[in-house]
């Protein structure tokens, strides 16, 4: 007779799968299903139209698009904007968090102001509640 005993550490883990491979299945169906058949549709020629079927056409609208001089400018203009909006908001933010560490006068009211934004829509949502909860 066989019996394994099963430690703690053990039944953690297979707990652990357990509880994460619903999410990876969601994940799964609702981003890499259409990202996969995005790329299937990609080798074909497909009409906006539902009753003209599509046809397959291979690599040829890779061929297409990559010499075409407008998707090559917006690549780069993509790029561009990329770059300096996350190096911007990296410069920005650090910059802001340095000078809001140093001691000043209505430091504890600039620091209000900035988390401001954060905590509006939870001042919001708790009155829509009340107002569901308690309508007058």
């Amino acid at each position: 007779m066989n019996t394994k005993v099963v430690t703690l550490e053990e039944r953690e883990k297979i707990l652990g799968w357990k509880l994460i491979i619903p999410t990876l299945l969601i994940i799964s169906i609702l981003i890499l299903y259409p990202v996969g058949y995005n790329i299937y549709l990609s080798f074909f020629r497909v009409s906006l139209d539902p009753r003209i079927p599509k046809r397959f056409v291979g690599f040829a609208n890779y061929k297409r698009i990559l010499r075409d001089p407008g998707f090559w400018s917006a690549f780069g203009t993509n790029w561009l904007f990329t770059i300096l909006t996350v190096a911007g908001n990296i410069l920005v933010g650090l910059t802001v968090a340095l000078l809001l560490n140093r001691r000043f006068p209505g430091r504890w009211f600039v620091r209000a102001v900035i988390l401001l934004p954060y905590v509006t829509p939870v001042i919001s949502t708790v009155f829509v509640w009340k107002y569901i909860f308690y309508p007058i």
